[in-house]
């Protein structure tokens, strides 16, 4: 039951800032929106991209070793472009 609260608490959410944002207009102005995002959420997918584990990377994280990271609610998130910056970065 819980889970469907907190499901529907999220969709409303998402309906009130959606009606918000589309009355006070685009807030993106000045920003390229035609650049795709280069995000990667979740501790697998950022796993995948370093070629570490899961377990490997929780800890990486964790322990600060990939500062790039940053933690989103209960996820982890990374821009792709700044973990191969960081990557290239530490092998020069």
């Amino acid at each position: 039951m819980r889970l469907a609260l907190i499901g529907f608490q999220r969709m409303v959410w998402l309906m009130v800032a959606t009606r918000t944002h589309e009355r006070k207009g685009n807030d993106m102005e000045g920003v390229n929106q035609h650049e795709p995002v280069d995000l990667i959420w979740g501790v697998a997918d950022i796993a995948k991209v370093i070629g570490r584990t899961e377990r490997q990377t929780y800890h990486m994280i964790s322990s600060g070793l990939l500062p790039v990271v940053k933690q989103v609610g209960q996820r982890y998130v990374a821009s792709r472009s700044k973990l191969v910056e960081f990557f290239l970065g530490e092998a020069a």
